[in-house]
């Protein structure tokens, strides 16, 4: 089985949520998501957490940012193993503990506002480096 690494960025403006989807073939392991939220004025505490789920849209991994922010702030995290969880941003970005992530063809990795507050206007930035394996 060969391996390459990849740096992904998705910085598509006007929504809260990204979903990236492994392609038959391909085998990803991720260890660090880096995101960036910037929130409209529209009134509502965001969350920002990253999903891993099957085809079937079950969910068997979740991680969650341990605090929410307001309208129109700018909330950067960085998910990886071992993080401290940080209730509050240390250097201006959150630290969020996630397992090592491991997903197979037809596994979505889903980054998002977990609120969901303004999905079609708040303006999110997802990178990350994966290791991606052709079976």
């Amino acid at each position: 089985m060969s391996s390459r690494l990849q740096f992904v960025t998705d910085a598509v403006v006007n929504d809260s949520s990204k979903v990236f989807t492994v392609p038959a073939g391909e085998l990803w392991v991720i260890t660090h998501i880096n995101v960036k939220l910037v929130a409209t004025a529209t009134v509502g505490n965001r969350r920002l957490r990253v999903i891993a789920r099957d085809p079937a849209d079950t969910i068997y991994t979740q991680a969650e940012a341990g605090a929410t922010f307001a309208a129109s702030q700018t909330q950067n995290a960085d998910f990886f193993p071992g993080a401290p969880d940080n209730t509050a941003e240390v250097n201006d970005t959150l630290k969020v503990s996630m397992p090592i992530l491991i997903l197979l063809p037809g596994h979505d990795l889903v980054v998002e506002d977990g609120a969901a507050i303004d999905a079609a206007a708040d303006d999110m930035t997802v990178s990350f480096v994966r290791s991606v394996r052709v079976t």
